[in-house]
């Protein structure tokens, strides 16, 4: 499977998702997430469209009797456009380029934490605090770690064959 073609194949489960009887949209919204922040990074538009996704109950559509707005239905068309636009961006111009290498730093990272720790440090990296409370945050995020887990992650980024030709 080419480079290309596995993140697609992960967005098209994200699709297949939509479908799900039990669906719920705050764990899909929370795995589109953390993927496709991966892909095209936290400020990418396609992130903050999905992270913005709500089923919106308060809709005038919904006080008059002969509407047939459903807005949970609504809302999964708007989740299926936005990773459908995904899908046509990876195809036609293919993988973006990131300034940091998350290939060497999210396995290690996935390897290392609970779900729950991923999102957390995700939401304080995407946050809109300053850099230095972002710092401190993440300080205070890490110490609160298993002990070893900073350890092994730092030390599977710096393994990585990407990394070893510039520290040499």
């Amino acid at each position: 499977m080419s480079k290309i073609n596995k993140p697609i194949a992960v967005l098209k489960k994200q699709l297949a998702k939509l479908d799900n009887e039990n669906f719920d949209l705050e764990a899909w919204k929370s795995s589109s997430t953390v993927f496709l922040s991966r892909l095209f990074g936290d400020k990418d538009t396609i992130v903050k469209q999905i992270q913005g996704l709500k089923i919106d109950y308060g809709s005038w559509a919904l006080r008059d009797a002969s509407s047939s707005y459903n807005p949970a239905i609504s809302c999964k068309k708007q989740g299926r456009e936005i990773i459908e636009a995904a899908i046509n961006e990876l195809e036609t111009f293919g993988l973006p380029e990131t300034s940091s290498d998350t290939s060497v730093i999210m396995p290690a990272l996935e390897g290392h934490l609970k779900v729950s720790q991923l999102k957390a440090l995700n939401k304080v990296l995407a946050g809109d605090k300053s850099e230095e409370d972002k710092n401190k945050e993440l300080i205070k995020m890490i110490s609160s770690w298993d002990k070893d887990a900073p350890i092994h992650i730092l030390s599977e980024i710096l393994l990585a064959s990407e990394l070893k030709d510039l520290l040499e």
